[in-house]
């Protein structure tokens, strides 16, 4: 959604006034602030306190979903009810061609015992390659697929209206073995190939 209006803003002359150098340096800053706000998520997620990421396109209905998601894990707590627990954090690589993929995020969906889906949750792909399941990740078989980042501006950079968007060179990639078996203490490798 910021992709869209940032590129809203490069070109439609109507917007174009809204474009300020502010927004071309956040742009350059986007990865330095998501890696501190990973950094901090992983330090301080205690079972006691745990963060829940939210993916949200539809913000209102989100915030809905969120508030009642509280309001029922209240119920749970003062009847004494579990949440299932079980979660663990899975660290791992993912490289194209041998070299570690540099931006992007993967979608990881486990699969239950009778055919069935679990909730699907997104790790972020690191500059160094690396990512972090979220701790809701559970032990078994899942299906991983990959999603790939938006166009990158270099530092300094002032696209021109009429422009084309850059292509991530990671936009026309997919995991090459999308079914894993998730262990404990096991790092995952992940493998793209050209689709």
């Amino acid at each position: 959604e910021q992709h869209a209006r940032f590129l809203g803003r490069i070109h439609d002359p109507l917007k174009q006034w809204k474009l300020s150098p502010m927004d071309l340096e956040s742009r350059r800053r986007w990865e330095d602030y998501t890696r501190a706000k990973e950094t901090m998520i992983e330090r301080t997620h205690i079972p006691e306190a745990p963060w829940w990421v939210v993916q949200a396109v539809d913000k209102v209905n989100q915030v809905l979903i969120v508030v009642l998601a509280g309001f029922v894990g209240c119920i749970f707590a003062v009847v004494g009810c579990g949440s299932g627990g079980g979660g663990i954090v899975v660290k791992g690589k993912v490289v194209a061609d041998g070299k570690p993929v540099t931006n992007g995020m993967l979608n990881i969906t486990p699969k239950t015992g009778d055919g069935k889906t679990g909730r699907t949750v997104a790790a972020k792909i690191e500059s160094s390659g690396e990512f972090v399941t979220p701790p809701e990740v559970k032990e078994g078989p899942a299906k991983i697929t990959f999603v790939s980042p938006g166009p990158e501006f270099p530092a300094g950079y002032t696209p021109k209206p009429s422009e084309p968007a850059p292509e991530s060179p990671y936009s026309k990639m997919k995991v090459k073995d999308e079914e894993v078996v998730i262990k404990s203490g096991t790092p995952l490798a992940i493998e793209l190939i050209k689709k």
